[in-house]
C-alpha cells in the first residue's frame, strides 16, 4: 500500500489553540495521543481540554500543511459532562478563520456512550480543524483526524521556447534576450 494514500492521524502532536482555557485544560491535551479513561484531571497528567462556556467557544488544531480529511474521532469526557459537545460543529478550513470552512459534522452523541464518537469530513481539504460550540464548555479528551497530505501539483512539460531571434525573451521584461 502506498503510504501517501493511507490515511493517518494528521492531528497527533500538532499545534493547538482554543478560545479560552479553564481548570488547567490546555488545548494540546486533545492531540497528545492519550485517550485515558475520559476522567478529567486538572493536574499535569491530565489529558482533556477545557474551555469556558462563552459564545462562541472553539478548539483548533493547526495541521501544519494542507490535508484531505476523511474522518475524525472525538473522545469525550466520561466522568461527567459527556453531553457538552452535542451540537458542536467540526469544521475543516484553509486558514485559522473557521467561519470560511466546511462543516464536516455536528457532534450528536453524549452521555456515557461508547468511545470515540466518529464522523466524516468526506474529503474536505484544509490546514485547520476546529471544534466550535456556543454557550457551552468544550472538553475533548482526544481528537483524531484521519487524512492524507494534499499531493503536489503535477508539472506538465509543454516543450521548449526558442525564439530569441524574434526579440522575445524568457524573463518577461521585454528588455533582455536570454
Amino acid at each position: 500500500t502506498d503510504p501517501s494514500t493511507t490515511p493517518t492521524n494528521v492531528a497527533l502532536g500538532k499545534s493547538t489553540s482554543q478560545s479560552t482555557s479553564g481548570w488547567g485544560g490546555e488545548g494540546s491535551r486533545a492531540v497528545d495521543g492519550e485517550h485515558s479513561d475520559g476522567a478529567y484531571d486538572t493536574g499535569p497528567d491530565g489529558t482533556c481540554t477545557h474551555t469556558q462556556n462563552g459564545d462562541p467557544e472553539w478548539w483548533q488544531v493547526d495541521l501544519g500543511g494542507s490535508f484531505i480529511i476523511s474522518d475524525f474521532s472525538i473522545y469525550h469526557r466520561t466522568d461527567c459532562c459527556a453531553d457538552r459537545l452535542i451540537g458542536a460543529n467540526i469544521i475543516v478550513s484553509k486558514t485559522a478563520d473557521y467561519n470560511a470552512g466546511v462543516i464536516c459534522s455536528a457532534s450528536t452523541v453524549g452521555g456515557n456512550v461508547a468511545q470515540p464518537e466518529t464522523g466524516t469530513c468526506d474529503g474536505a481539504v484544509g490546514n485547520f480543524i476546529t471544534v466550535q460550540h456556543s454557550n457551552a464548555y468544550i472538553t475533548i479528551c482526544e481528537f483524531e483526524a484521519m487524512g492524507i497530505a494534499v499531493p503536489a501539483p503535477e508539472m506538465q512539460y509543454l516543450g521548449c521556447f526558442n525564439d530569441n531571434n524574434g526579440g522575445r525573451d524568457l524573463t518577461g521584461d521585454r528588455k533582455s534576450v536570454v
